[in-house]
């Protein structure tokens, strides 16, 4: 005969039940003598008065204590009961943690549809952290105990509009293991030094450090930590970002201003004692990314370990300066992707240009560069197997000849310089920069100069009718393009893109775009007032045509904006 055997055979289960069957027991026979009491009673009026003390005394004590014990664990019970009926408590511990992870720092789509900025990235990472504490005591310690979820160290002064957070400063490092990523965000440049000592006993665990600061002392006082470190400290990955409080306009927070660096402007310069320590530290990194911070990259060369470089919002100096940067770039032998954004370099009467090997270069991306940085890269750059990402704006029909002179350069110019070049990637914004929107010809003759095109990216590109015809094989001869994006687009004439198909050999299309009513698009001051629908909500016969004849189609929102038009913006990571 079959017996079911006890689904909770432990010590415990079997303690809790024969304490409840003792319970029952002594609440029955406490139960027969009030009543016994009351009976006796009846009899025996001599002694009333110390009855009722004693009742009084037995009410006001040992009743309340029980009421309280028996609700206690009534609520115990109900709790234990429901962690073991929710399917969530029955994940293993592993599980949950990964779970909690992705929460933290995996963004939601709508935050991927953002500029995910440093400071927003911090805050989406403690908020995930925090509502994920504050659901039950059993979340809050598979939280708190999870290393992992603690790796985001804050170093934030108090006038960023983040506010303080020195104690979680000390919590994330208390809970966190090695392997840190410093997320510094300084403003004051007052009291850095100070609150930098508790960075002090701890560098060693860090192999990410990425500060953002108004002021060049706090990067240099943050980075001394690591440099005068007393244990062994390798940084993997090295992110320095300079905002100057002066420069009000935000578009310096994106751009470069036209400025010839003096000496005290470089964050260690040849005659500062830590120039050398700052090399040496440099040679551990894997990823270096530098955003207005003047370096002297004529006293740097990097290790093999250096897979990843970021130049932005930067003027280096003359041409030669620039040079020293490519140079610098080219001793890492195993670079693998280099970019190089709102860079600025005036011309100079220095050496011709030199050629430098990038053998195991992938990427090279170029963003908003005026034409004399264009050519002296593109002539100073051997030609290889890397990917050529090409994001061009307005300054790429400029010189800047020095700091208050810019000079125009044709438009027929660049394209030939472009002619010198194999670009894989072509991206435009048309509201970058631009002194006025590219028109038909001018368009046509820009995709006729790289015709070995493979992709082309446009942002906040409307489309009229007949303003197809310039990625459409009419007059000349374009690229055929395997890969076609528009983000933030406005169709009045939504077929074109159909058109656009069947001209190319498009593998893959990613699309953002509303679609507005035909009629009056000619008339523009009225054209913007017309109903507008997402294509894939009012022309779902387009959207089938495109999935029926290109192997991927991926459809957006018309205000997702594609994370590779942010280069420019300061990130987390």
């Amino acid at each position: 005969m079959h017996t079911r055997s006890n689904p909770f055979p432990c010590a415990a289960v079997r303690r809790w039940e024969e304490a409840g069957s003792l319970l029952s027991s002594a609440l029955k026979s406490y139960l027969d003598s009030c009543s016994y009491l009351e009976t006796a009673y009846l009899q025996d009026e001599r002694s009333s008065k110390d009855l009722i003390s004693r009742i009084d005394s037995s009410l006001d004590s040992l009743h309340i204590t029980l009421s309280q014990q028996l609700t206690q664990s009534r609520s115990t019970l109900a709790r234990t009961r429901n962690k073991r009926a929710s399917p969530i408590y029955t994940f293993p511990e592993e599980i949950l943690v990964e779970i909690f992870l992705d929460v933290i720092f995996v963004p939601a789509d709508e935050e991927r549809a953002t500029c995910l900025q440093m400071e927003s990235t911090f805050q989406t990472i403690f908020q995930g952290l925090h509502t994920l504490l504050s659901v039950c005591a059993t979340w809050r310690n598979v939280a708190v105990n999870c290393k992992a979820a603690w790796h985001v160290i804050p170093f934030i002064d108090g006038d960023h509009e983040l506010g303080p957070k020195r104690l979680a400063t000390e919590l994330s490092l208390q809970r966190a293991n090695n392997g840190l990523h410093l997320a510094a965000i300084q403003a004051n440049g007052r009291d850095t030094h100070v609150d930098s000592m508790i960075l002090n006993e701890h560098a060693h665990r860090f192999s990410t450090v990425n500060i953002c600061a108004n002021y060049q002392s706090d990067i240099t006082t943050i980075i001394s930590v690591f440099l005068e470190s007393r244990k062994p400290t390798t940084l993997d990955e090295l992110s320095i970002c300079q905002i100057p409080q002066k420069w009000q306009d935000k578009r310096y927070w994106i751009e470069a201003v036209p400025y010839i660096p003096e000496p005290h402007d470089y964050i260690y310069n040849e005659n500062s004692p830590s120039l050398r320590q700052f090399c040496t530290m440099l040679e551990s990194l894997s990823i270096f990314r530098v955003s207005g911070v003047f370096i002297r990259w004529d006293k740097i060369n990097f290790s093999t370990r250096l897979t990843e470089l970021y130049l932005h919002r930067i003027t280096l100096g003359y041409d030669s300066d620039l040079v020293d940067f490519l140079r610098a770039a080219s001793s890492a032998s195993e670079l693998r992707d280099l970019k190089i954004i709102s860079v600025l370099a005036f011309p100079g009467d220095g050496p011709p240009d030199p050629k430098l090997s990038f053998s195991k270069l992938q990427t090279l991306y170029l963003e908003d560069l005026d034409y004399r940085v264009l050519e002296l890269i593109f002539g100073s750059i051997s030609p290889g197997s890397h990917r050529l990402i090409l994001y061009l704006t307005g300054r790429s029909i400029t010189i800047h000849e020095d700091e208050e002179t810019q000079e125009p350069v044709s438009f027929d110019e660049l394209c030939k310089l472009l002619e010198q070049v194999t670009v894989d990637t072509l991206m435009l914004d048309e509201n970058r920069s631009w002194t006025s929107p590219l028109n038909h010809e001018q368009l046509q003759t820009l995709l006729s100069s790289v015709p070995r095109l493979k992709t082309l990216k446009l942002t906040s590109w409307t489309f009229m009718k007949g303003d197809w015809d310039f990625l459409t094989d009419y007059p000349l001869t374009l690229p055929s393009l395997e890969e076609l994006h528009l983000s933030r687009a406005d169709f009045f004439d939504a077929d074109g893109i159909k058109r656009v198909v069947e001209s190319h050999s498009i593998r893959k299309i990613v699309l953002g775009a509303c679609v507005r009513e035909t009629g009056r698009e000619e008339d523009s001051s009225s054209r913007w007032d017309l109903e507008y629908a997402l294509l894939q909500d009012s022309r779902t016969d387009i959207v089938e045509w495109l999935k029926a004849v290109v192997p991927e189609v991926y459809l957006n929102t018309d205000e997702y904006n594609p994370p590779e038009f942010n280069e420019r913006w300061w990130k987390l990571w």
